[in-house]
């Protein structure tokens, strides 16, 4: 503590007589301004009509006059705060006690700013930033340089603050109030968690005002204020989860941070907004806002990504995770089909939780299963919900179907061995697992089941995006074990392996089947995959069978693409005519 002797601190009583002073001339200006408008002013009019320069002129000139009492008082009220202080320092009060009543003066400024009248906005404004300036520095001085306050009560103390400020502000309405006394808390805290390196009471105190704040927007209380508020939280905790998952270990300047204490904010995190979301979406009946579908998502990542990468891989901690995640996801599926969907112009929430829904179960079970558990998984959720969608005309769930068989195949190796086999990359000679026979079956399946569900003439965007999905993945599974099995079928009988001929010719000879069936029975998903696959065959004609020593399998490889470029427009004019009325 600093020195406190007579010549470093003036006497207790000339601090006082120079309050009293500021006092009398405060009241002195007061007054005189009164005086001059009602001399200048007679006839008892309105005081606008002292000043000639107009009516703006007016305005400014009563504003002025009436902004000085006002911070003539704000500035009063920092005087005493000074006051108190200096009794603190030379020692006729205790530092504890000059801390309590340093507090309760700013809370006293704070609910006199609350008592003003609505319509008075500067003096509100004036009041609230009075007891900023009061507490904010004194919260700064008893924690970080006497260490008066311990870290916790400096965050139990903002908490207050902050909460008192928006109860206080609900009367009327007062959005300076809960403005001023949410950011002064936000950004103290971050000050103060990043000035004493204590992570823990500060972020608490951070979810703390979050929670308060989300509390009042689900009454419809300042809306504006989440985004802010919802950033420094998300930055905090990004911050205490770096912290943690280093691999050296928090920081030696930084004070300890338990894992159960990091667990259990990055849970909270997701926990307010998710209990916000569902309160304004659910129970209140009130749309989806771009804010909430965004810090949704992003409260799930740092509050689930966090407390993974917090486990360092525990099994508990990734079982719970997981099982969440999936809960939260099929409850989600409940919410959107059960509830949402008949409900008239909630179509953004529909969407929003349908979209949720998927996002959850897909990151659930990635959590909890392996390679051939992820393929059944998904499998079976694909054909399950291509199955209902065919029942209930729900093409959300059609959609749904075929993204699941997409990532199936893409998990399971599908997709990367039917490439290696068409295109001749890497792992062309591996085996197919048991995840991409898994994979493959329910591509066949899952394509079946949506063509026979759905119109071949069907123009809704949802139907033709999953038929084209499901179909892409269907012909590019057939189209890798075809070519595969052909080489070895190959390399067995014939002891040659024209695999560069082989792919070509599956790819046309797909293309030519495709633009047959795609025709015949209407199916547009089927047409449009014609110039995909010739497209592809190009690309592997010119990087691969022009480069064959063989010349008689470069001329076959010619004769496949050639004769298959002629026969398309034929064969398509044909069957458009015989499928014609």
């Amino acid at each position: 503590m600093e020195d406190s002797s007579p010549d470093r601190q003036p006497p207790l009583e000339e601090l006082m007589e120079q309050v009293r002073e500021l006092q009398q001339r405060v009241r002195s200006l007061e007054q005189r301004v009164e005086s001059q408008a009602a001399d200048s002013n007679p006839e008892g009019g309105s005081a606008e009509a002292v000043f000639a320069g107009g009516p703006s002129l007016a305005v400014t000139a009563a504003e002025t006059a009436g902004a000085a009492p006002v911070l003539g008082k704000a500035l009063l009220a920092i005087a005493g705060a000074y006051l108190l202080r200096a009794v603190t320092e030379s020692g006729a009060l205790p530092q504890t006690a000059g801390a309590v009543l340093g507090i309760a003066y700013a809370m006293l400024w704070l609910f006199l700013a609350a008592r003003a009248s609505g319509q008075r906005r500067l003096v509100i404004a004036v009041h609230g930033l009075t007891a900023v300036m009061v507490l904010a520095p004194l919260l700064w001085e008893m924690t970080v340089r006497f260490h008066v306050l311990s870290t916790w009560a400096t965050a139990s103390v903002l908490i207050a603050f902050s909460v008192f400020g928006l109860a206080v502000s609900w009367r009327g309405n007062l959005d300076i109030v809960a403005w001023i006394t949410t950011v002064a808390g936000l950004f103290t805290a971050t000050a103060l968690l990043l000035a004493t390196r204590d992570v823990v009471p500060f972020a608490l105190a951070l979810l703390a005002i979050a929670t308060a704040v989300e509390f009042s927007a689900c009454r419809d209380h300042w809306l504006g204020e989440r985004w802010i508020v919802a950033g420094v939280v998300d930055l905090s905790v990004l911050l205490m989860t770096s912290l943690v998952t280093r691999e050296a270990g928090v920081p030696e300047q930084y004070a300890p941070i338990p894992i159960a204490a990091a667990l259990a904010i990055q849970i909270a995190l997701l926990v307010i907004y998710l209990g916000s979301t569902v309160v304004r979406t659910l129970v209140r009946d009130l749309g989806f806002t771009f804010f909430e579908t965004a810090q949704t998502v992003v409260a799930f990542l740092i509050g689930m990504g966090g407390a993974l990468a917090t486990a360092h891989g525990n099994p508990a901690a990734t079982w719970s995770a997981g099982l969440f995640a999936v809960f939260a996801g099929a409850t989600c599926y409940v919410v959107s089909f059960a509830f949402l969907e008949r409900s008239h112009g909630r179509d953004r929430n529909f969407y929003t939780y349908a979209t949720f829904a998927f996002m959850l179960v897909v990151a659930g079970t990635r959590i909890l299963l392996g390679e051939l558990g992820l393929a059944l998984a998904w499998s079976a959720l694909a054909l399950a919900s291509l199955w209902m969608a065919g029942r209930a005309e729900r093409n959300t769930l059609r959609l749904h179907g075929a993204l699941y068989l997409i990532l199936a195949a893409l998990f399971s190796g599908l997709w990367a061995g039917a490439a290696a086999r068409l295109l001749g990359a890497g792992g062309a000679s591996q085996p197919w697992t048991a995840a991409s026979l898994v994979a493959a079956a329910a591509a066949i399946s899952g394509y079946v089941i949506l063509a026979a569900s759905t119109q071949p003439k069907e123009f809704r965007w949802t139907v033709r995006l999953s038929s084209a999905i499901a179909a892409a993945n269907l012909v590019w599974a057939i189209a890798g074990l075809l070519a595969g099995g052909l080489v070895v079928m190959f390399h067995s009988f014939a002891g040659i392996i024209p695999a560069a001929t082989v792919r070509t010719a599956v790819l046309t000879v797909m293309a030519a089947v495709l633009a047959w069936a795609g025709t015949r029975w209407s199916r547009v998903e089927l047409v449009w995959l014609v110039y995909a696959l010739m497209a592809v065959a190009a690309y592997k004609l010119l990087t691969q069978d022009l480069r064959q020593e063989a010349t008689v399998m470069l001329f076959v490889s010619l004769l496949f693409y050639g004769g298959t470029l002629i026969l398309l427009p034929r064969l398509l004019q044909k069957t458009r005519g015989s499928s014609s009325p």
